[in-house]
């Protein structure tokens, strides 16, 4: 259950928020780098991972570390360009849970994220953000962003 206090996080449950979000990013990318003449590539971060909140660990950590392996890549392969997106409130499973965990009270800030989800058009759905993506990516990401560094989608779409 999420949110909750560092100390509460096991071990095993912090490095398995790490495996995914993190580990498996390195792993995919060293073999696609590997084999193939990669132009561009999409990392799925957020904005938990530059603006870290108490009571989300792992998931914080986990993509502040994303955003930062995203940022050595794009140092040590200049012929890629990385897209470093967050993707901004999608409503999923993921953040419901995060939202009405059983300790949500105690972390005044997801409280007000909470409140900020209940107003409209804050929390967007995952095929009206992939459609939103699809748009940067369809009019040259390089436009907009700079190759390894982190940017919220929703302020690339509305400038």
């Amino acid at each position: 259950p999420s949110p909750r206090p560092a100390v509460q996080v096991s071990l095993c449950e912090f490095t398995n928020v790490l495996d995914v979000n993190l580990i498996a990013n390195k792993i995919i990318l060293d073999c696609l780098l590997g084999q193939y003449q990669v132009r561009q590539c999409l990392f799925c971060a957020s904005i938990a991972g530059v603006r870290l909140r108490a009571g989300t660990l792992g998931y914080g950590v986990s993509k502040a570390a994303l955003n930062a392996l995203a940022l050595v890549y794009a140092k040590e392969h200049p012929e890629t360009f990385f897209a470093v997106l967050g993707l901004c409130n999608l409503q999923t499973n993921l953040l419901q849970n995060a939202l009405n965990g059983p300790h949500v009270e105690q972390f005044p800030e997801i409280v007000a994220l909470r409140d900020r989800a209940l107003t409209a058009n804050y929390v967007t759905h995952p095929v009206q953000r992939a459609e939103q993506v699809w748009q940067l990516y369809s009019g040259g990401f390089g436009k907009k962003l700079e190759s390894g560094v982190f940017s919220e989608v929703r302020n690339l779409i509305t400038h």
